[in-house]
């Protein structure tokens, strides 16, 4: 058994898996990184042909979710942010 940590970045929808990103060991995620995730989230989103479909953003409050970068790169590229609470109970829209 490996004690190796990765991070993966993972965005799906009700048809699967849309686009996975690993992180080079030893970096960080920040807001130009997550901006190129979301650029590359883009890129992937058109390619499959689905750009005409709905797409939500469940981010929570991390700093690198309400950076000015992260909302200028979302309103560039259109992706709506399924709004959340501070303190919620309430499970997260993917959990079940």
């Amino acid at each position: 058994m490996s004690t190796t940590k990765l991070r993966l970045t993972i965005f799906w929808n009700a048809s699967g898996v849309l686009y996975t990103e690993f992180l080079t060991k030893g970096l960080m995620v920040n807001s130009k990184r997550y901006c190129g995730t979301l650029r590359s989230l883009k890129q992937r989103i058109r390619g499959i042909g689905q750009e005409r479909n709905v797409f939500l953003l469940h981010h929570d409050k991390a700093r690198l979710h309400c950076s000015v970068q992260t909302h200028d790169a979302m309103g560039k590229w259109k992706f709506p942010v399924v709004p959340q609470s501070s303190y919620s109970p309430e499970l997260a829209p993917s959990d079940f």
